[in-house]
């Protein structure tokens, strides 16, 4: 998977991970919920009137990627049917939206609420009459783990990590039987190259649910010709291949055909441990390890520049700027080059952080670097001219001292003042300025 250069020295490792505590788990989905779609309260009706909710199970299978060079490890969960054509483990398109909102949340800014209430609207259970959320279904499978908190400390034993303060993205992997995605591959190639959508009834209900799924929106069904065309221009599809990858936001979704019944490919296909095509997978979770290092690169400049010009007690000394400019490079340092040998997993790579902006923020970051370093020298400039000022001034003083304690004066007296003036001179020298 790696190029020949990473091989020997391969920046990451994905290890099977085992779990003792949990091997099966039953996903809950509530009857009904309600969610905001552009200003107005829907309420989405899941299942018939006067039916409790449904529920799904699953088989659970455990991934950890370690990234020696940052001490950064990233805890797959994967959900699969509990044996091939499981009715049991079936989903439909509002479920998989459903599980999409667990990493993707709500449509707003500034921490707006997700349309799922973990835990209320969607849940997990181990045991009869649990209700758990996935950031304690990660702490059962993983125990001793705690996922990271967007922003937050990541050691508070308090802290309950959901879609929008975690890192967190998803993996959606789709098989659609033969008989069934000809006609929407070749539909949603029409999308994608002439922008032209079919027309109502089955092939137009399966390219909206497809769009909605790879969007994430609950109110998928409203979306009009245009919108839909959006939404695939920027996919990969090989109508011939029959599949396709796209990606929103944390989302990866890869659609393919089953392979033909009694097919060589289909008799020569082997299961992954890892539950989900890895060379989907792995792609998706160096993108996360990257966005992991960037965004926090970026919390350390935001805090490093707004306290350049602060007021004096809470300014950022010199010697704290230079420390953090440092610790920030390092981060930008730890993001990984594209890595990946076979042109598809590239391809991955390169669409994926086109698409989730972390060339861009990159770009940013390695820009504010240069705007701090150009602060931290005029601070310097000036920290070292005023130096040889007060330097003067600091011997004039001193030289005073001297001359009160050969008058007689309290030896105790000239050490104390000597050390305290000393003392706010080095303060002033790095914080001052």
């Amino acid at each position: 998977m790696l190029l020949h250069v990473h091989r020997d020295s391969p920046p990451f490792r994905t290890q099977i991970a085992p779990s003792t505590a949990v091997k099966a788990v039953t996903l809950g989905l509530a009857p009904e919920l309600m969610f905001e779609s552009e200003g107005e309260r829907t309420r989405l009706r899941c299942t018939p009137e006067g039916q409790a909710g449904r529920t799904r199970a699953f088989a659970i299978a455990l991934g950890r990627t370690t990234f020696e060079r940052s001490d950064v490890t990233i805890l797959s969960l994967v959900l699969t049917p509990l044996r091939p054509g499981s009715e049991e483990s079936a989903l439909n398109e509002y479920d998989v939206i459903k599980l999409v909102k667990l990493w993707e949340g709500g449509e707003g800014v500034h921490g707006a609420p997700s349309a799922i209430a973990e835990g209320r609207d969607l849940w997990f259970a181990t045991a009869r009459g649990e209700q758990a959320t996935l950031h304690k279904l990660v702490g059962l499978a993983f125990p001793g783990w705690q996922p990271l908190g967007y922003g937050r400390a990541p050691c508070a034993a308090d802290v309950v990590t959901v879609a929008r303060n975690g890192y967190r993205v998803g993996t959606v992997e789709l098989e659609l039987a033969a008989s069934e995605c000809k006609q929407l591959f070749e539909d949603i190639g029409r999308l994608k190259r002439r922008r032209e959508a079919p027309e109502s009834g089955e092939g137009w209900d399966r390219a909206v649910a497809v769009g909605g799924i790879l969007q994430g929106l609950l109110d998928f069904r409203r979306i009009e010709e245009d919108e839909l065309a959006d939404v695939f221009a920027d996919v990969d599809i090989d109508p011939v291949e029959k599949t396709m990858h796209a990606f929103h936001k944390g989302t990866l979704l890869w659609l393919s055909g089953e392979a033909d019944d009694g097919s060589e490919d289909e008799a020569e296909e082997r299961p992954s441990l890892l539950g989900i095509n890895p060379y989907l997978a792995v792609p998706n979770i160096v993108l996360l390890h990257d966005e992991e290092r960037l965004k926090k690169a970026r919390l350390r400049e935001h805090d490093l520049s707004a306290r350049q010009r602060a007021a004096l007690a809470h300014r950022a000394a010199i010697d704290e700027t230079e420390h953090g400019l440092n610790e920030i490079a390092a981060l930008l340092a730890q993001t990984l080059p594209n890595v990946f040998h076979y042109s598809s997993e590239r391809r991955l790579q390169k669409r994926g952080r086109s698409s989730r902006g972390l060339d861009d923020l990159e770009t940013l970051m390695r820009r504010r670097i240069d705007d701090l370093s150009s602060v931290l020298e005029s601070r310097v400039r000036r920290r070292d001219r005023w130096t040889a000022v007060l330097g003067v001034a600091v011997g004039v003083v001193t030289a005073f001292l001297v001359q009160q304690a050969i008058e007689g004066r309290p030896l105790w007296i000239v050490v104390v003042a000597a050390v305290s003036l000393f003392g706010v001179f080095l303060w002033l020298r790095d914080q001052l300025f």
